[in-house]
């Protein structure tokens, strides 16, 4: 996800709030909030990547430190949430816990390859199906990017001198 740059932005975000010192609550809130907003947005990327029928999109969300992304601990053991209004700090708990799922589920997607293989094999015997015979001519006319006389009489030519 070239939104590997959210999650590496909610970590120093997160990691601000811990080193501020301060007890202004419409602060801790506004903060509380602008992290919710990030973390929604994750959860939505995250969605969407799970639910995209490519799998090579879905690595580049990983190449962080996948063991400290997906350890709830690392992103609920901060300042924030002991200083956050209870409820507020509840429901941001509850979607950081829901990212770092979706995070592990995109792994599960991106190391299981065996959905993607026979979607893939299933295809091929579709195409396959679909043509029950295929001429070497075909298979050469099909790679050919313009067909023209002089190509024509070289593959003529070739076919020949195999022949022979």
């Amino acid at each position: 996800m070239a939104k590997l740059s959210q999650l590496l932005m909610l970590e120093h975000m997160l990691n601000t709030c811990d080193n501020m010192d301060t007890k202004d609550t419409w602060v801790i809130e506004y903060q509380g909030k602008s992290i919710q907003q990030l973390v929604d947005s994750i959860n939505m990327t995250l969605v969407r990547q799970l639910n995209s029928k490519t799998r090579l999109s879905c690595r580049n969300v990983l190449v962080a430190n996948f063991k400290t992304m997906t350890d709830t601990g690392h992103w609920l053991q901060r300042k924030l949430f002991a200083d956050l209004p209870k409820a507020m700090g509840k429901a941001l708990r509850e979607k950081i816990v829901q990212m770092v799922d979706l995070l592990k589920a995109l792994m599960v997607k991106i190391i299981d390859v065996d959905e993607f293989a026979g979607e893939f094999l299933e295809r091929l015997k579709n195409r396959y199906l679909k043509k029950k015979y295929t001429s070497d001519y075909e298979l050469w006319k099909a790679r050919q990017s313009k067909i023209t006389v002089k190509r024509l009489v070289r593959y003529q030519v070739d076919l020949t001198a195999e022949m022979l």
